[in-house]
């Protein structure tokens, strides 16, 4: 629960920012991630009790009264009106009902798809998070006086990005209220990994023209990017941790829930302070553009935070399947 508290507090501080643009956008973005964040506490925290319950009910294994009584007990509404057959069968040498067995292997079907659309729409919130952040990280910067004349075009190729960005989203909101009831979740996951594919594919392109933009600095031209040697992200640090500057890892790390802690980094990411942005505003020292180039560095990690999250997702689902095939084959053999 203090899971669930803590994420629909962290939507409640990032929407207050969001341009109004975006907000008009996007709609539903506050719902959805209240609805995947109850999903994701409800499905996740049940998926490892109910693996266990299923191995040890098909490998015969027997118990002791408590522990069996706690097993039983986390595995909750999945077991419903057997769980005093279960519980019985856990503690003594009574066989397993085999439609018992049956109603455990179908509802460990019944996660799959719920894990699959859920990161489908998982992914799309941290893409809409991610363009807020860069969004506010543009509105910083683009009307900077000291903008070098050869960076002039690239501004206006920029704005034109962010303009299209707004359809796309567009279409995603809608992708996301509409998919949990969609008849065919297939069809709707793949629609849904398209327009998120599309709307990275634009984000990537509005975060390589930023970065050639280049300022005049205390007399010397200086780009936005950071250089190859200063800016390439070693695979090792891409995770949770690069958020450190902008997300309050001591907090994430309390949280029992592994994927709302990915989950929770993305939204967290984008609650911050965007200066007011005026005609006047100029990029005037070095130590303004290494802030400037830093911002921009974070805000390209959380494509890496997003893929995993999407990983966590689909290693569960690869769990689940992995146990019920081996069981499969265990029951042909």
């Amino acid at each position: 629960m203090e899971d669930i508290l803590t994420t629909i507090e962290w939507v409640k501080q990032v929407w207050e920012k969001v341009p109004p643009e975006l907000k008009a956008a996007a709609p539903h973005v506050p719902m959805c991630i209240y609805n995947i964040t109850n999903t994701i506490t409800e499905y996740t925290k049940k998926i490892r009790p109910l693996l266990k319950l299923y191995e040890l009910l098909k490998n015969d294994v027997r118990l002791d009264p408590d522990t069996a009584k706690s097993i039983v007990d986390e595995c909750g509404e999945f077991i419903g009106p057997d769980k005093e057959h279960v519980t019985q069968v856990l503690k003594t040498p009574l066989k397993i009902d085999p439609n018992v067995i049956q109603t455990l292997e179908g509802h460990l079907e019944k996660l799959i798809s719920p894990l699959l659309w859920n990161s489908a729409l998982a992914s799309g919130l941290c893409l809409i998070m991610e363009t807020i952040q860069l969004w506010y990280f543009w509105k910083q910067i683009k009307e900077a006086r000291n903008i070098c004349a050869e960076s002039v075009a690239t501004r206006t190729r920029i704005s034109a990005i962010f303009d299209s960005v707004l359809a796309e989203i567009a279409k995603l909101d809608q992708f996301m209220i509409d998919m949990p009831d969609r008849e065919v979740r297939e069809i709707a996951m793949i629609e849904v990994t398209e327009q998120n594919d599309q709307i990275r594919d634009i984000l990537h392109q509005a975060h390589i023209e930023i970065q050639s933009l280049k300022f005049k600095v205390q007399n010397a031209e200086m780009l936005l990017g950071k250089s190859r040697r200063d800016g390439v992200l070693s695979a090792a640090v891409c995770g949770v941790q690069v958020t450190s500057t902008i997300v309050n890892l001591t907090l994430l790390a309390s949280m029992a829930n592994p994927y709302l802690v990915v989950f929770n980094a993305v939204i967290a990411a984008g609650n911050v302070a965007v200066a007011a942005v005026n005609v006047g505003f100029a990029i005037t020292t070095a130590e303004d553009m290494k802030r400037l180039q830093d911002e921009l560095e974070e805000i390209g990690k959380l494509d890496y935070i997003r893929a995993a999250l999407v990983q966590r997702f689909n290693d569960s689902v690869k769990e689940v399947r992995a146990h019920l095939k081996a069981q499969a084959m265990a029951h042909r053999s």
